[in-house]
């Protein structure tokens, strides 16, 4: 079974550095390599050049050269020296970059570092791995401590993310030796009336159930995970199951919804990112 390479997308905090640590682990049971990546931040010049203005590549060559530095002081600890000397630095915003470099090394997974942001950050623009989920046409690992996973959660519904999530998420229980569990939740009828409802709630949970296991579980039951059904909405559902558990990884798929489409439905992959202490992987396509 071949893994494709890893990118570890790294800045100067403690979270980047417990991820690349990770990485390193992860890349090593998967015999695979990892390269670290850096988005530095461009350099502001003036709109009129004038004889005080700064000469723009100098100014840019510094600014990259002290983010390596930065960079490279923060993780020595954490990496080996010769992954770090090999830290791609490069000017742009964080998405883009990686992106670049995830097409030029034909990489199979993005890893980034957990962090928790308070309610005002988070309206005022989110997280760099909230940027990333919606912009990077990659699965994405947000890691929240080392690769010591022992309990794997797949979270599926019916549409067509499942069987690619729940297959890597078999890949990493297998290469880790973790027990896999597989959550599907029943998620409420969305339109309600007040008195008698127009249509049996009850009918149609037990219809989603069965439509579950025969389109995807019945493709999937070998017999090396466990399935669990339960009430609710998705979030909420995972976040139970983690807690009850005691998950150390979460897989999750992403839908690809855009626009108004995220707006009113939202996002299952990023509620699940932002609400859990645990890692999350959020799987696009075949993983």
């Amino acid at each position: 079974m071949t893994w494709q390479p890893l990118i570890v997308g790294v800045d100067a905090s403690d979270e980047a550095a417990a991820a690349a640590q990770g990485a390193v682990d992860l890349a090593r049971m998967m015999d695979t390599t990892v390269h670290l990546v850096h988005a530095a931040r461009p350099a502001w010049t003036p709109t009129h050049s004038t004889p005080a203005a700064p000469d723009e590549a100098a100014l840019a060559a510094e600014l990259t050269r002290l983010a390596r530095q930065q960079v490279e002081r923060h993780l020595k600890s954490s990496v080996p020296t010769d992954l770090l000397e090999r830290l791609e630095v490069r000017t742009g915003r964080a998405a883009e970059v990686l992106q670049t470099v995830a097409r030029e090394r034909d990489a199979g997974l993005l890893v980034l570092g957990g962090k928790r942001h308070h309610l005002v950050a988070r309206w005022l623009g989110g997280s760099t791995a909230k940027r990333v989920l919606r912009e990077v046409d990659l699965s994405v690992l947000v890691a929240a401590g080392p690769v010591a996973w022992t309990r794997i959660l797949a979270a599926a519904d019916s549409s067509a993310a499942a069987l690619p999530t729940i297959r890597m998420a078999g890949r990493l229980a297998e290469l880790t030796g973790a027990k896999l569990r597989v959550v599907h939740a029943i998620e409420p009828f969305p339109y309600t009336m007040e008195g008698t409802p127009a249509v049996d709630l009850g009918l149609l949970a037990s219809q989603e159930e069965e439509a579950f296991r025969h389109t995807v579980w019945s493709k999937m039951a070998d017999g090396t995970a466990e399935l669990v059904l339960r009430p609710g909405g998705a979030v909420a559902v995972i976040e139970e199951e983690v807690a009850e558990w005691q998950a150390d990884l979460v897989v999750v798929g992403a839908h690809g919804r855009r626009g108004m489409e995220r707006l009113l439905l939202g996002s299952v992959s990023e509620g699940v990112v932002h609400a859990l202490p645990t890692s999350v992987l959020v799987v696009r396509g075949e993983g």
